[in-house]
């Protein structure tokens, strides 16, 4: 007890002192950057037309997270929305859930559209052979750099990113997943130290000013759910730091997995996959369709439905009060992606 408490003593001894402004101050310093919050050089395009529409990109200092159950595609997804943003930003992705060899077998499958199995054992012969051989010239041109070290905990992390950002101009960092990381301060449980792994996301995607997105499980509640099995906001599984952190929350659902093939309105949802954006401060919540081909490597638009962008009217109502006057410009310029 004794020691606790001069550890105590020390601590609030560094603590420092909190700074003041006053509200003109700030509203002064806010009116003058206005312009400069929404400059097209600081959006991040996810490479995906419909989710641009809805999202406007990503920006600096945000943390997304993508939340699924197993076999809904967040590994296929990340990688994918990696190569679209890789194509005007530097990308590096931390692996923690496959190792190197298998990680860049779903990224030459993406690429070449094949079966991630058959890169990894060798099953490619002839025109898929060539085919392959030809897009995976592609991921030579594009900065993406990916990190394997399991041993990483969020501590350490930061610094190995500040020197990646240094020498390799990063501006987004890819984890997958959150779950399979560590903490240094792991004292209180599980719990505690996936609230303080988030929160450190969450700061360091602030301080040095880049995007960070992370895979996450979710709780076994979509299973249990009846109906539709559609994820929550508040599956996301282990910590409620997560969703009070994140800037955004994506959720992948593949209602054909619960062996649901139509909508109400008898819309096949074979080979879909539903992207719900649960949480987006600043703008709205709603769902869109993506397409994933048969070889579950490659995610492309889905251009179906007539109005497969399900946006919630509340969430935009709120919105308008929230900003005011203050323009916003949803767009859907996607010209510089290959994928």
């Amino acid at each position: 007890r004794l020691k606790n408490a001069i550890q105590q003593v020390e601590l609030e001894k560094n603590i420092p002192n909190p700074e003041l402004h006053s509200l003109s101050s700030l509203a002064d310093v806010t009116l003058t950057s206005l312009a400069s919050l929404y400059e097209p050089d600081d959006i991040i395009s996810t490479g995906f037309k419909k989710l641009n529409s809805v999202l406007n990109g990503f920006y600096p200092g945000e943390l997304v997270y993508v939340g699924g159950r197993p076999s809904m595609g967040k590994t296929m997804f990340l990688v994918n929305l990696a190569l679209n943003m890789s194509t005007a930003t530097p990308i590096l992705y931390f692996s923690y859930d496959l190792p190197p060899k298998r990680l860049s077998a779903r990224f030459i499958a993406a690429v070449s559209d094949v079966e991630p199995g058959k890169v990894l054992s060798r099953q490619i012969f002839g025109p898929m052979l060539l085919q392959v051989q030809h897009h995976s010239k592609e991921l030579q041109k594009l900065p993406i750099y990916i990190s394997s070290d399991f041993s990483n905990s969020v501590e350490n992390m930061r610094e190995f990113v500040e020197k990646q950002i240094a020498e390799k101009g990063i501006k987004v960092v890819m984890i997958d997943y959150v779950q399979l990381m560590g903490s240094l301060k792991q004292r209180n449980g599980r719990e505690y130290e996936l609230t303080n792994i988030s929160r450190e996301l969450k700061r360091m995607a602030n301080e040095l000013n880049i995007c960070v997105i992370a895979s996450s499980q979710l709780s076994r509640n979509p299973e249990q759910r009846s109906g539709d099995h559609k994820p929550k906001l508040s599956d996301l599984r282990d910590s409620g730091s997560l969703e009070q952190d994140a800037d955004k929350v994506l959720m992948l659902h593949r209602a054909e997995y619960y062996g649901i093939t139509t909508d109400g309105d008898g819309n096949s949802l074979i080979g879909l996959l539903e992207l719900i954006i649960s949480k987006n401060r600043s703008g709205p919540i709603g769902s869109i369709y993506l397409k994933r081909s048969s070889t579950f490597a490659k995610i492309s638009e889905f251009a179906g439905f007539d109005d497969d962008i399900e946006i919630s009217m509340k969430r935009m109502s709120e919105i308008d009060g929230l900003i005011g006057d203050i323009p916003i410009t949803f767009t859907d310029n996607d010209d510089n992606s290959p994928f």
